[in-house]
């Protein structure tokens, strides 16, 4: 027995619900329906359960504010399942779908509903988005990219999902105060930013007498590989022309991991990379030691304001991408148009019509700023016609998060975001790096997007995928940290990356490529 238990048991409760909607009076049909993006009277509450528990800390919370507004207005009150002390989604959403029970409403990964949706778990939306979901239907229509990520292999939509907004994810960050006491330029080039970091180390910038200085941070791995753009390679899969491509076998791949150990070996790199964590670059910054990083440019941006004051002239900027060794000059990451999440309806849910009017209420107008931002007077006020956060929520701390679990606002259900936002919270530095990166194009045009596979597929590229980023990260490691040389290695690496399936899992990824292109 599978953990849906078997997919023929899915199918015969599928075909019994739809054999008990099809089968209603048109009265009936009618009362289920009042419910709608419109709102209802309060005298017509409907309850409705929810499973939402993800990224291990996010919980539904029956007494979230923006939720309890839009019972208020849409006559749907929902009732949270998961567990408010489990600590893993995962684990959480595997027991919860192992053990039949599955709620009215489900919260969860795209590929889980992609998976789980054809096998009967969740039911099709595509005729109530175009029957009952006018709001949804446009969102779709006017984001063609979106509509094609949640878009399931076998041509069916089983979620509505998290639709962002914007471009900008990460931006390159140094010490514009240690250039000045330096006397240097921002760097333009891959040479340049090898002797700027050169002369973080070795020049004494922070002018304590001290060689403590560590050049470049990275508070996760994929932060510090994201250096590999300097030599125009990668350390994963990525799109070129057209064509999906795993970076490890690509000819650009050694150049950059021989002078990333070179970078380390020189001190150019922190020393602790591979173990001091995610608040590195906080912790860099406060001892006055960090000099650059590539990272997101809201959090990487508010170090400025914790520690301009305790640190004369501190300023932790936004540049340019330096132009790297293949003669290009661009960011490399850029949001996805939809998030990893989204949610959808059970097999067992009663009114699908009522969900999906209640689903279509969040991208209505009002919807979308009530998720956005939270109830006016309370968490927002109108000012210039737009809302403003008010100072009790921007003097909160680490905002975003706060927002989340205080209120529910910005949980990655189903609406679509509004970058302005982060505008109210974001630092002026990051507000500057984004406006930057957005005037001059900088964004990668050939983005890598968020792909959608068969039940058969999704468990091959799962295990294929572990196996070769395991192997990876094993020798990327051993290569930095000198303990083997990856001049000597790299034919014997890349036949081993062959034995574990690299071939296998680039045709499943460009199979998924060409049906997203065709949908």
């Amino acid at each position: 027995m599978s953990m849906l238990k078997s997919k023929i048991g899915w199918l015969s409760l599928l075909l019994v619900m739809v054999l008990m909607i099809t089968g209603c009076s048109n009265e009936e049909t009618s009362s289920k329906s009042e419910t709608s993006s419109e709102g209802t009277s309060s005298d017509s509450q409907k309850e409705m359960s929810i499973h939402m528990h993800y990224s291990d800390q996010n919980v539904f919370k029956d007494d979230w504010l923006v939720f309890e507004e839009a019972a208020k207005l849409t006559g749907v009150t929902l009732k949270g399942t998961a567990s408010q002390t489990a600590s893993n989604s995962d684990e959480v959403f595997n027991l919860m779908m192992a053990s039949g029970d599955i709620p009215d409403i489900v919260h969860t990964y795209i590929k889980n509903f992609n998976q789980y949706g054809p096998e009967g778990a969740f039911i099709p939306l595509n005729d109530l988005i175009e029957e009952h979901a006018p709001n949804i239907k446009k969102a779709l229509e006017e984001n063609d990219v979106a509509r094609k990520l949640i878009t399931s292999p076998d041509g069916n939509i089983y979620n509505i999902p998290f639709i962002r907004d914007g471009k900008s994810e990460e931006g390159w960050f140094i010490r514009t105060d240690w250039l000045e006491n330096l006397g240097l330029d921002a760097p333009e080039t891959t040479e340049d930013y090898y002797n700027v970091l050169t002369a973080f180390k070795n020049d004494d910038p922070n002018g304590n007498g001290k060689a403590d200085e560590i050049p470049f941070v990275a508070r996760r791995l994929i932060y510090f590989t994201d250096l590999m753009y300097l030599w125009g390679a990668y350390d994963a899969l990525y799109l070129q022309d057209g064509e999906i491509k795993y970076g490890p076998m690509e000819d650009e791949f050694l150049d950059a991991v021989k002078n990333l150990a070179k970078w380390y070996n020189e001190g150019l790199i922190d020393q602790e990379v591979f173990t001091r964590g995610k608040n590195a670059i906080v912790e860099l910054a406060g001892s006055n030691t960090l000099g650059a990083a590539h990272d997101w440019f809201g959090s990487a941006a508010n170090v400025n304001a914790v520690y301009k004051e305790d640190i004369p002239g501190f300023a932790f900027e936004v540049i340019a991408p330096p132009t790297n060794t293949k003669g290009e000059k661009f960011e490399e990451t850029l949001r996805n148009a939809v998030g990893e999440f989204g949610w959808g309806i059970s097999h067992s849910n009663e009114d699908p019509v009522a969900t999906i009017k209640y689903f279509d209420f969040w991208l209505s107008e009002e919807g979308r700023r009530l998720m956005n931002f939270g109830v006016e007077g309370l968490t927002y006020t109108m000012e210039d016609g737009k809302p403003t956060f008010t100072e009790e929520v921007l003097s909160a701390g680490n905002v975003p998060q706060n927002l989340k679990d205080t209120y529910g606002v910005q949980s990655e259900i189903g609406f679509q975001q509004d970058f302005t936002y982060e505008e109210d919270w974001m630092d002026p530095v990051a507000k500057e790096g984004i406006q930057l990166y957005d005037d001059s194009g900088y964004y990668i045009e050939e983005d890598f997007p968020q792909l959608s596979f068969t039940p058969e597929e999704q468990e091959r590229v799962n295990a294929l995928e572990t196996s070769l980023t395991t192997y990876f990260e094993e020798n990327f490691q051993k290569w930095i940290l000198g303990a083997s040389d990856v001049d000597k290695d790299i034919d014997a690496f890349r036949k081993q990356l062959t034995k574990l399936g690299v071939d296998e899992y680039l045709e499943i990824q460009n199979t998924a490529f060409e049906r997203f292109n065709n949908n």
